[in-house]
């Protein structure tokens, strides 16, 4: 009689969620339609937001005992069921534009279309093929949102990028508002005391705000900036204050990866914007893109990483850091180190198709002993371990399309494209900031906005000229 009822129940539950479900879809028709400018623009705000409420009911708590310590629920009920009801939102956004593109007359053009092959080449060569002929095949229902999201950004293509980075921009100013509110307000929550392993004199605290951790809140406040002066605000008063809580937040999540990606980000924009606008008449005559144009800040930036590379060796060898640090990444050379060499073992095992995306999951951490990489923190090993020879293929023919647009929207973008290239290629080396298989992350934001800033140049959409019905001739009464 129990099984009977709760079948009863199961089938009801469903039927309602059916209902609701078809309910809902067409409302989102319904706006799409009257709504259409920003309708996908919207899914960057959205992500923002979940980023944030995420991390607020994930329960972490820093104590005064264990400042280092978090605890957090991470697989609390109202967390997952929160994200599933996102997640579906999200993913009704982007069915909802889907059909309104497929009965629409507007002309989209070409331009794109070769990023968008190489992203779904990346995508089918790392999370596909290698889930299938890989060494341990698997396949989880998170592999499917980010593809669903990238071919609605694709086909929305016409549309202003524009709406889309003031969409996020808005998003990204109540975002870093919140964190450094909250710091203020509830401590325990977004600020961790006691760290001393940063590199500010005095300042034994590390923002967390509302971010899943500060390696992950750093670029985002980098990306605000970056943003800011891109689509400025109009009043005064208002940029003002979003550059000094921009500012506030990189500075207080003392991440090392967001400041040198920051220094590489604004000499680029600094240096388009130079060359867009030269002083004399006499330069105008050089093109853009020249050698001679490109010299200079390429040797001023190899420059950089190169002191910044001898500084941090140095640090890493005066001083004895845990190879695991305290918010759970992986902080030293040797950590790092140790992990690659798991990451080319966990290859060596499938060269071609790698050992799929189980590669980092908890029983392979716990047969290399380091349960808290939860990455090859490399996105090159990351690709090599779980995909092989053919992940990396198509990781290395993704970016070098993602560097092709960003080059050729660069002048038309100010600085950004490139600038938000550079900031993915800087985290590429010791973090996975291409990773699809969790769009509720920093990471996956920045890839998302890289792709639609530089996916096609800005211009009105077209409507396809319709054949016009000519009148019939007919024979005059006589």
């Amino acid at each position: 009689m129990n099984e009977i009822f709760s079948m009863l129940t199961a089938g009801v539950g469903a039927l309602i969620f059916g209902i609701v479900g078809i309910v809902a879809f067409g409302w989102l028709l319904l706006v799409q339609k009257r709504l259409r400018r920003w309708m996908i623009a919207m899914i960057f705000p959205i992500l923002i937001a979940a980023i944030g409420i995420g991390a607020i009911l994930s329960g972490r708590d820093f104590t005064a005992e264990a400042a280092d310590a978090v605890k957090t629920e991470v697989g609390s009920g109202m967390l997952v069921w929160f994200f599933r009801l996102t997640t579906i939102g999200i993913l009704g956004i982007c069915m909802a534009r889907l059909v309104s593109v497929s009965q629409s007359l507007e002309n989209r053009g070409k331009e794109g279309r070769g990023l968008f092959f190489a992203f779904v080449f990346f995508y089918v060569t790392n999370l596909v093929i290698n889930n299938v002929l890989g060494t341990d095949p698997v396949f989880h229902d998170r592999f499917l949102p980010a593809i669903i999201i990238f071919t609605a950004i694709y086909f929305s293509r016409g549309q202003d990028r524009n709406t889309a980075v003031d969409a996020t921009k808005v998003g990204l100013f109540f975002f870093m508002v919140a964190s450094c509110a909250l710091a203020a307000v509830k401590p325990n929550l977004a600020l961790q005391t006691g760290y001393d392993m940063g590199y500010l004199p005095g300042l034994n605290i590390r923002l967390w705000g509302i971010g899943s951790n500060p390696n992950s809140l750093g670029p985002l406040a980098v990306i605000f900036l970056l943003l800011l002066t891109f689509r400025p605000f109009r009043m005064r008063w208002l940029q003002i204050l979003a550059i000094g809580t921009g500012l506030v937040t990189l500075v207080l999540t003392q991440s090392k990866t967001a400041w040198i990606a920051a220094l590489i980000a604004f000499f680029i924009v600094w240096w388009t914007r130079s060359i867009s606008s030269p002083a004399s008449p006499r330069q105008r005559n050089i093109s853009y893109y020249s050698p001679r144009n490109f010299a200079a800040p390429m040797v001023v930036c190899l420059m950089a990483l190169g002191l910044i590379f001898v500084y941090g060796a140095l640090m890493a060898f005066d001083r004895e850091v845990a190879i695991i640090d305290r918010d759970l990444q992986v902080s030293s050379l040797t950590g790092r180190t140790q992990i690659w060499e798991a990451a080319i073992e966990a290859w060596r095992t499938n060269p071609v198709f790698g050992y799929g995306s189980n590669v980092w999951g908890a029983e392979f951490r716990k047969s290399i002993g380091i349960d808290a990489a939860l990455s090859a923190h490399s996105q090159f090993m990351q690709s090599l371990s779980e995909a092989g020879l053919l992940g990396l293929l198509g990781l290395l023919i993704y970016m070098t399309a993602l560097f092709a647009r960003a080059y050729t929207t660069n002048a038309e973008t100010r600085g950004m494209s490139l600038a938000l290239f550079s900031i993915v290629f800087v985290r590429s080396i010791s973090e996975t900031p291409l990773d699809l298989t969790n769009i509720f992350g920093a990471d996956f934001l920045i890839h998302l906005l890289l792709f639609r800033v530089v996916l096609v140049h800005t211009y009105a959409p077209v409507r396809v000229p319709q054949p016009q019905l000519q009148p019939q001739l007919q024979w005059s009464k006589t």
